[in-house]
């Protein structure tokens, strides 16, 4: 039974496995600063830090979850911006789950058409 959470978990797992294996390699300056809270449903659904020690940011449609790693490295720096992988969620291509994670395949349809629906609107 798929369950957003869960799912929202085992996808981010699957892109740090991306990152380790060279398929997502954007990196950009990101900021610090914690994201000022929004008004829509995905915001408070993703609310939270991904468990990774690696430093990394997503983007879902403009809301975004850091890492672990990007927290603690930003505490302990003064910088405002530090040097990240970034992943735009709607980048992630069928292709990279088949070849990461092919058990998140069926669930990555509904998790989408979900983030899509919480970030504009819909509960």
């Amino acid at each position: 039974m798929y369950n957003f959470s869960t799912f929202l978990t085992q996808f981010e797992a699957m892109l740090v496995l991306g990152i380790d294996k060279g398929i997502y390699t954007t990196q950009t300056n990101f900021w610090t600063a914690p994201q000022p809270p929004q008004n829509n449903f995905l915001y408070f659904k993703i609310q939270g830090d991904i468990d990774t020690d690696k430093v990394l940011v997503v983007s879902y449609y403009g809301v975004v979850r850091k890492s672990r790693g990007f927290q603690e490295l930003g505490k302990k720096t003064k910088d405002k911006k530090i040097k990240t992988h970034l992943v735009q969620f709607s980048q992630v291509k069928i292709e990279h789950i088949y070849k990461l994670a092919p058990h998140l395949l069926e669930g990555f349809i509904p998790f989408k058409q979900q983030a899509i629906g919480l970030r504009w609107g819909n509960k």
